[in-house]
């Protein structure tokens, strides 16, 4: 069976592209980067919750 999506491989690549783009920083603005990005996943569950519920509102 040949893969046409490689999840590991992916993964590596996404790694390398923030590691390269962390690499010129001051570690304050490393922190703030992961911060940023942080605020940015809670937020994004936040809405996807808010989203999930009012579907499951509709259904009952």
């Amino acid at each position: 069976m040949i893969k046409s999506f490689d999840c590991v491989d992916m993964k590596h690549k996404a790694g390398r592209k923030i590691a390269q783009k962390l690499a010129k920083k001051t570690s304050q603005q490393q922190l703030d980067y992961w911060n940023n990005r942080h605020q940015e996943l809670v937020e994004l569950q936040v809405a996807l919750k808010k989203n999930k519920s009012s579907r499951l509102k509709v259904l009952k």
